[in-house]
């Protein structure tokens, strides 16, 4: 299933027409939430009530970007600010970085990153 028209939306919220891949049929009015779990997991692995595939893929993106910290709340501009700095150094990491400055850098991804993997476990042992 995939997005083909937001009908109606209040802040992240919306109500949307979405239409399989596979036989074309539209489902009417299904509420969604505007984030990266909504279009990146939910969406791709809805299954069409008609014939009862399921797409897989990625056929949309939220309005507005998530970054959670590492205690799951949404992160302050100073915040993004330094992680993309650390990502940009584990990146581009130059020959004179030390091992403990590599180690940090993936440290502090790695913890960036947790409570989404976490949540992304639970709801696959859940079977949603």
């Amino acid at each position: 299933m995939k997005i083909i028209k937001k009908t109606y939306t209040f802040k992240r919220h919306f109500e949307a027409d979405m239409e399989c891949e596979f036989c074309g049929r539209v489902e009417r009015g299904v509420w969604g939430y505007d984030d990266l779990y909504f279009h990146h997991v939910l969406v791709p692995n809805m299954h069409c009530p008609n014939c009862g595939k399921i797409s897989g893929k990625v056929t949309s993106q939220p309005r507005q970007t998530d970054c959670i910290n590492s205690g799951g709340n949404p992160m302050r501009d100073k915040e993004i600010r330094i992680l993309s700095e650390l990502l940009e150094t584990y990146e581009n990491r130059p020959h004179t970085l030390t091992e403990d400055e590599l180690e940090m850098a993936e440290y502090m991804l790695i913890k960036s990153v947790r409570p989404l993997l976490e949540e992304v476990k639970r709801l696959k042992e859940a079977g949603e």
